[in-house]
């Protein structure tokens, strides 16, 4: 899924509120920022259960 099928997914899931889309921004950047580093911590990642694990993504590029 590239970024552009992303975004319109949660365009479509997302009720059109302001607050709800800045909320779902920053805990994503929240995320990435203290999850998905050079060295991720995808053991303790909320979205563990969501997302491919690092491995695989080194495995698909």
């Amino acid at each position: 899924m590239n970024y552009e099928e992303l975004r319109q997914f949660f365009l479509q899931h997302l009720p059109q509120d302001l607050y709800v889309y800045n909320e779902f921004h920053a805990l994503i950047d929240y995320v990435g920022h203290h999850f998905c580093r050079r060295e991720p911590n995808c053991e303790i990642c909320p979205l563990k259960n969501e997302l491919p694990q690092q491995n695989q993504m080194k495995e698909e590029s």
